[in-house]
């Protein structure tokens, strides 16, 4: 019996080894069109890796160059297919820190992370749901297929890829170029699996998963059916299931939850600005100017002043690093009406630079911009006011300390800050201490003779110590985000701080008394210990205190005589 099995195994082998390996192949472009079969990608006879060839074994020279990226590559060359670079800090930024899970620097999505070599997914998955185009076949050949009066516009469907029987989806070929009713199609197409009359089904066909494995949010579902409109890249109908979203965390545009900015030229195709060679490095904002502009010359992008299609006159690139890689503000946060392709963008003769303010959703409108001298400025926002005195500086924002009103809210000394300058934590909030402008019971706290508490005490999310911003998103955000570094709450409405270690008996039980951060209260030592109502009844009775205190003692020992350096008599 152990024979025949051999016997039997040994001619299945022999009749798989004897099928061409192109025929095998699945679907399009990965298939016998393009001379692709499995041992084109995979040592089938041998034990690499995943049965990968033993060429793609080598020493990366950068964290993009992975077996499996060589592999893509080995096609992928812009001689036989489209050289596309990937989604990695290499191509972008490393400011998302470490998104592959490698806890090494930078981050690299590999090809395989959204594409399957194998399978267009999403005809798999959703079927009819990815179809741009369905009908029904008047005739059929090993290159062509024609639907009567079909309408098409010509070339509207060249490159993508057509089901000639949607019943026998895994037969799929590309579409060469297509007349009002007929397809050239890449073929042959296999005739014994499709008839004169089969439903035929068109598909936008990438090869992407319909399921992505996130770096940071598990399991995404995915429908990609087209390059814009409804299921496509970004589309912001509110279901964060494009393809560009559903990995989104950290981005300022399209994340893949109800955070960030989901109008951001929703339903375009985003390769437009964001090309799949360039690793999907935006390029669209940086071709006239940096983006943001990080230098001091008219030098156009990526860091340059403006230069197309003419010189603005600015010569300062000022906060725009801050304020757009550090804080990730939009540029429309002080562009309003302008910024990208705004009705102020790019306007007038000569060039100007239109500023408007417009924070928060419309939260905050308006402020004051005093620009460079001799530069020309308009304001593209009806409550903004624009001047070009020289001084550089802004005023009535809310960013800076102050309302658009006027009205001083940060307790700060420099609520006008200079463009081309520097600030500090002092220059919008001052330094604390019992003379402290802050709001509240800040004197109190921060006051060194006292609590001497610093800013990440209930800050801990904003500040690191008292003299530096830790978490850039909790930090001028419309929100005074109160997080205790040592656990507890802050009731928003109440302004009373609740469960904290601060405001106890310092045993676990809540205080005597609840005092609002922002009223008059004055808390006294009993206000969160309990204490004497008699000559020998004391409320406190833990450690023996009842006992300490008694007039049964030859003496009543005051709380300093324990307790010096704490309390006075």
């Amino acid at each position: 019996m152990k024979q025949e099995s051999r016997a039997r195994c040994l001619a299945l082998l022999i009749l798989m080894l004897s099928i061409s390996l192109p025929a095998l192949a699945l679907d399009y472009p990965h298939d016998s069109s393009n001379n692709l079969g499995c041992d084109s990608c995979h040592y089938v006879y041998g034990d690499e890796q995943s049965h990968l060839p033993p060429w793609t074994s080598h020493v990366p020279q950068d964290i993009d160059d992975t077996q499996f990226n060589t592999l893509c590559w080995s096609c992928h060359n812009d001689i036989e297919a489209p050289y596309v670079k990937t989604h990695s800090s290499l191509n972008l930024s490393d400011k998302y820190g470490d998104m592959d899970g490698d806890s090494q620097p930078g981050w690299s999505m590999e090809c395989r992370v959204c594409h399957n070599p194998h399978q267009q997914k999403q005809l798999k998955t959703f079927k009819s749901q990815s179809y741009l185009y369905q009908g029904t076949s008047a005739t059929v050949s090993e290159t062509a297929i024609t639907c009567e009066n079909a309408g098409w516009t010509t070339n509207a469907y060249a490159g993508l890829v057509v089901v000639p029987n949607v019943s026998r989806n895994m037969y799929n070929y590309k579409i060469v170029s297509n007349t009002s009713d007929t397809l050239t199609i890449l073929g042959p197409v296999n005739l014994a699996k499709v008839n004169v009359g089969d439903t035929f089904a068109i598909v936008y066909g990438k090869l992407v998963y319909s399921s992505l494995k996130t770096p940071n949010s598990g399991s995404k579902k995915v429908k990609f059916f087209r390059q814009s409109g409804s299921n496509s890249y970004s589309d912001g109908n509110g279901t964060y299931d494009g393809i560009c979203e559903a990995c989104h965390t950290q981005t300022i545009f399209h994340k893949n939850n109800v955070a960030g900015d989901h109008t951001h030229n929703a339903a375009v195709n985003c390769m437009i600005c964001h090309p799949h060679s360039e690793g999907f490095k935006g390029i669209g904002c940086d071709t006239c100017h940096g983006y943001p502009p990080v230098v001091n010359t008219a030098t156009g992008g990526p860091d340059g002043l403006v230069n197309d299609p003419d010189v603005t006159g600015s010569l300062k690139a000022g906060a725009h690093d801050k304020h757009v890689n550090t804080k990730q503000y939009l540029c429309s946060l002080c562009h309003w009406n302008s910024a990208g392709s705004g009705p102020e963008h790019n306007n007038g003769d000569p060039l100007s630079i239109s500023m408007g303010f417009n924070l928060f959703g419309g939260k905050y409108l308006g402020g004051i911009y005093d620009g460079q001298a001799g530069i020309n400025y308009d304001s593209s926002e009806v409550n903004t006011t624009v001047m070009n005195s020289g001084s550089m500086t802004c005023d009535n924002i809310y960013c800076h300390g102050k309302l658009p009103n006027g009205t001083e809210w940060g307790g700060g000394n420099a609520t006008s800050p200079s463009w081309d300058g520097t600030v500090t934590c002092s220059s919008c909030h001052d330094s604390g201490g019992l003379t402290s402008n802050l709001s509240g019971k800040h004197p109190k706290h921060t006051d060194a003779a006292r609590h001497g508490f610093d800013c990440e005490r209930c800050h801990t999310q904003t500040a690191d110590g008292s003299t530096a911003i830790k978490n850039q998103p909790y930090h001028v955000n419309d929100n005074i985000d109160v997080i205790f570094s040592e656990g507890g709450s802050f009731s928003s409405g109440t302004k009373a701080c609740t469960s904290n270690y601060c405001h106890s008996d310092a045993r676990g039980g809540a205080p005597n008394v609840a005092v609002a951060f922002d009223d008059s209260t004055t808390m006294e030592c009993d206000s969160c210990h309990k204490g004497r109502t008699g000559l020998d009844t004391l409320e406190m009775s833990s450690n023996g205190h009842d006992k300490l205190v008694s007039s049964s003692w030859v003496r009543q020992y005051p709380c300093h005589y324990c307790h010096e350096a704490t309390v006075d008599t």
